[in-house]
């Protein structure tokens, strides 16, 4: 969990201990390539708990070398990823009418982060971040 040290105003990595609500957590994965040949189209995909939500711009692009890749995300369990903001139909009634439109997914909706590595040299790693809140 990280919190933010209230004299240097900085952000503090606290040791693992049960995470309430209100909450900020951590969380890091990273990818290795332990092999002698670059790997190719590897995603890196973070799910994010039903009990956190996560923190609007908190994932943070990840570069390798000279690439930058930004994260991609998802609303729907995972089965499909696009960049911020994300879009979804919504039906609503408005005087007795159904109607259908589009709406902005709000950040806290999002179920899953991917970052998707174009290439992983050999005998390397890739480190992405984000942070959820403890609902």
């Amino acid at each position: 969990m990280v919190q933010q040290d209230p004299q240097s105003k900085r952000e503090v990595l606290l040791s693992e201990k049960a995470a309430l609500p209100g909450d900020v957590v951590l969380w890091k994965a990273t990818a290795i390539n332990g092999g002698p040949t670059p790997l190719h189209d590897l995603d890196v995909t973070v799910p994010i708990p039903s009990s956190t939500r996560y923190v609007e711009g908190s994932a943070a692009p990840l570069t390798l070398g000279k690439t930058r890749i930004l994260p991609r995300f998802s609303f729907d369990g995972g089965r499909n990823f696009g960049f911020a903001p994300l879009k979804k139909r919504v039906v609503t009634t408005e005087g007795g009418r159904r109607l259908e439109k589009e709406v902005e997914v709000r950040p806290d909706e999002y179920t899953h982060v991917r970052w998707s590595i174009p290439t992983l040299d050999a005998r390397s790693k890739a480190e992405v971040t984000l942070r959820t809140r403890v609902r």
